[in-house]
Parts: structure tokens; sequence; C-alpha cells
């Protein structure tokens, strides 16, 4: 009873210095400290708690002084312990952190919170191996505890990582694979992440054997929890291991699993193709198999597919008719991906690599302009048509980005790319209207036309060296800021800007 009176007249007494440092008066906090150890001039806690408000009022010296004296007192109270770190942790003194738990610890060795929290202070200094220590100090203290056990496998794996590679494989990968096959065989794996640490150590062996035996074993179906891991990681790990048959086999029960699941399928054709090398022939069973099947709605992996089939078919110099064997011109099946999905962010980038690879320059160029006289524009300012609604504006964006990335403004003249800055400047202040109830950590559906200025000015810097144009690719993205402050292309280019110009 004694005992928690006492802790309450500390407590007591040490609450005014804490409600004045969270309020940010530290002054005050340094007053109420004095008086406290006017009454009891040995309480370390509001000892570290004045070198904090000191620290924080600009005084360094007298806060460092003072906070060396609690320091070389080595306390082992929490209280005490987490003003100390708190200090340190502003004077970027990490080091000291955990030099005073090291401390603590040797002053009351087996305690669980202190060596859990030495653990934690040479994780922020990426000392692993004292790492390894500690873990197995806390996993001796409680046997019982896998995470502990893990923290030391997983300090070792990142020594592992840093040591020359004849190193890690000869000793510290077969030491981490030894002590976490120890709990397999034995039947400890408690959780997912556990049993994923020992996958990733049986991989950097290149023991991908048994990490497929692994995860199609019983302990994987009991652990992983996260949605077709187990069909996903085997699939790799037969990618890996060049088991063709059972990769696609694999694939096949996945997209008809998630039939919208584009790397599903990028996959699935992959091993196609190997096995058509390899001049694998499948079982009646397996050509009757239809890894697809009839969707509610259209799936964009449904159109992607056969352009990617196309894409896999040029890549390998088969031969193959015009049509494709029934699966349409390549030139067809991009007009059909856009009639569907051209008001999707996605379709840019999904289209870019098959307009590219799979099309010449005149098919580009004649495809685009085909685009154009389908939109759905509606006469504006000089000769600038724009969209009326926010799809119609996607699937303008969509042709925009395609001509840049094409480089069809590339070759264009100082005046000509000047013109196309400005017309993309009125485009994105339209297409603001389009996202006025946005959150403000959204992006503005018209925010890549001002990227695509930006960049069309530092072209025009680039080839001029006039300081100028960048000037105002600076402003243009300032502003784009202000309508769209979470759009990290904008601050990312604004830092190129601002660094070349030192």
């Amino acid at each position: 009873m004694s005992a928690r009176s006492h802790v309450d007249v500390k407590e007591r007494r040490l609450r005014p210095i804490y409600d004045c440092l969270d309020n940010g008066n530290n002054k005050k906090a340094v007053q109420e400290a004095d008086k406290v150890l006017r009454k009891q001039d040995d309480l370390l806690c509001a000892k570290a708690l004045k070198s904090l408000a000191l620290l924080r009022l600009g005084r360094h010296d007298d806060s460092t002084t003072l906070l060396c004296g609690v320091h070389e007192s080595s306390p082992v109270d929490d209280s005490t312990l987490q003003a100390m770190a708190l200090c340190y942790r502003e004077m970027h003194r990490l080091d000291l952190i955990a030099d005073m738990y090291e401390r603590a610890n040797q002053a009351k060795p087996n305690s669980e919170e202190i060596l859990t929290a030495l653990f934690m202070s040479h994780v922020r200094l990426g000392d692993y191996k004292k790492q390894q220590q500690v873990a197995m100090q806390l996993h001796r203290l409680r046997p019982n505890k896998n995470p502990y056990y893990f923290w030391a496998i997983m300090s070792i794996y990142m020594q592992a990582r840093n040591a020359d590679q004849k190193v890690a494989r000869a000793v510290f990968l077969p030491l981490a694979e030894r002590m976490a096959r120890k709990y397999v065989d034995e039947d400890k794996i408690e959780a997912e992440a556990e049993l994923r640490m020992f996958l990733i150590i049986l991989e950097l062996q290149d023991k991908r054997q048994e990490a497929l035996e692994l995860i199609q074993g019983d302990l994987a179906k009991r652990y992983c929890s996260e949605l077709n891991y187990n069909r996903t990681k085997t699939a790799e790990l037969l990618e890996e291991l060049e088991m063709w048959p059972q990769m696609n086999a694999v694939f096949r029960k996945l997209i008809t699993a998630e039939p919208d699941q584009w790397n599903y399928f990028k996959k699935y054709l992959t091993s196609a193709f190997q096995l058509v090398k390899s001049g694998w022939q499948p079982a009646k069973k397996d050509e009757e198999e239809n890894p697809q099947k009839e969707a509610e709605k259209p799936l964009r992996s449904a159109y992607l597919a056969r352009l990617e089939f196309i894409k896999l078919l040029d890549d390998g110099n088969y031969e193959h008719p015009e049509d494709n064997w029934g699966l349409g011109r390549v030139s067809d099946l991009v007009k059909q991906y856009y009639a569907t999905f051209g008001d999707k962010s996605c379709c840019f980038a999904d289209l870019k690599l098959y307009i590219r690879n799979l099309l010449t320059e005149e098919q580009q160029t004649e495809i685009l302009d085909s685009f154009v006289s389908e939109l759905n524009l509606i006469p504006g300012e000089g000769e600038l048509a724009f969209p009326e609604d926010g799809k119609s504006l996607l699937r303008q964006l969509n042709i925009m980005q395609w001509r840049h990335y094409l480089g069809q403004f590339y070759h264009k003249s100082r005046t000509e790319k000047e013109i196309l800055v400005e017309e993309l400047k009125q485009r994105h202040m339209h297409g603001l209207q389009f996202g006025k109830d946005l959150l403000t950590t959204d992006f503005q559906p018209s925010d890549p036309h001002l990227l695509m200025a930006a960049h069309l000015l530092c072209e025009i810097w680039q080839e001029t060296h006039d300081q100028s144009v960048c000037w105002q690719a600076i402003a243009l993205l300032q502003t784009g800021l202000v309508h769209s402050p979470s759009n990290f292309h904008f601050k990312l280019l604004l830092i190129r800007l601002y660094t070349a110009l030192g």
C-alpha cells in the first residue's frame, strides 16, 4: 500500500511538468521541474523532463549536462527512460538510447520491457548482430513467445543481406534455416509471417524445390490467409524452376477464380509459349479445360490477352495470318479496347506498348485521329473543342498521352510547342470542373494535361537553355498544386527543376 502511495505522489508531482511540455510551455516546465527537485532532488524523471524542456528552449549545453548526470545514474523506471529517449531522439543521438537501455538491462536484468526496448534501439541503429543477441535473450526469458525467436532469425537474415555473398551462404543463411526449420519440424509455427520468413530464407539459398513443397503443404494452407497467395507463390516458384506445364495449370485455375487479373493472363501466356517451344503436348482433359468463364461485364484482361498473344508471336518471330487466327487485326483490337475502356485512366498505360510495338507510325496516326473524330467535344475558346463530361475528358486525355508517348510532339518547333502548352493549360482549367467535389487527397482528372505541358516546357528549356522557360514550368506546376495538393508527380518535377536551378 505504501509503495502504491509513493508512486501516486511521484505521478502527482510530475503531472504539471508533463502538462507544460504537452502545451509547449517549456519555460514553465523548467520552473515546475525545479519545484519538484527542491522537494526531491534525486527524482531522475524530473531531471530528464527538465532536460527536455531546456533542449526545447535552445539551452543545449545545460540540457546535455543535466542529461549526462541522469544517464550515469543508470535509471530503470519506464517514465525516466521514456523521457531520456525523447531527449536523445530530438538530439539525433540514437546511439545513446541504445547505451541507456544497455545500462538499464545491466541494472535490472531479465526485464522483458527493457530488453524489448533495447532490441528496438538496435533496430533503429541497424546493428543486426546486437539485435540477434538481445532477441535470443528475450527468447530464453520467454521461450513460449515465437516472435522473439523469429526476431533473432530476422536479425541473422539481415546480417546475411549485408555480408559478403560467400559468408552469407556459408554462415548466416544456413544458421537462419536451421533455426526456422526447427520450429517447422516441431510444428511450432504460429503465424503467417514466420512461415514467410522461412520461405524467404529457402529462396535466398536457391532451395526452390523445398520452398515449393512447403507452400503446397498443410502448414501453408493453415497459415497463409492472403487470397490466392498459395497458388500465386506456387506459380512463381514453378516459373523459377521452369516447370512450365504445372505453372500453366496453376494460372489456368487462378484465371478461372479471378478472370480480370491481367498479370495472371500475362504469366499464363508466357508459360503457354514456353510449352510450345518445348514441344509439350497437353492431355485431353487439359485441352478441354477453359481458363476463363463467361463474364457478366467487360474484362480488361480478355481484350489485353489477345494483344499480348500477338505481341508474343512477334517477339518469338512466329508466322501468323493477318487476322491472327480469328482474333482480329491489331488496329481493330486496339479500337475495341478503346471503345470499351477509353474513359478509364488505365487505358493509356494498358495500350501504349501495343500501339508502339505492333503498329506502324502511319497506323498510329490513323488510329489516334479516328479516336479524336469519335470524341464528344463542344466548341470552346478560339478553335479548341472541350469535352462536355468527365468520361469524354479521360478519352481525350488518353489520346494526348499516347501522342506524347509516341514522340509526336518531340520534333515540333518551339512556337508549336508553346501553342500546345497553352492548349494543355486551357484543357486543364476546363477539366477542373469535373473534379470540384474531390477530396484534397485525390488527383484532379485533368492533372496529366498540366504535367504534359510542364514536360514540354522542360524540353524547350533543354533545347534553348532559356531559363525563363524553366520558371514558366515551375509556375505551372505550382498552380497545379493549388488545385491538386497531393499530386506527387508535380512535386517530384518541381524538386528536379528547383535543384537544376540551384
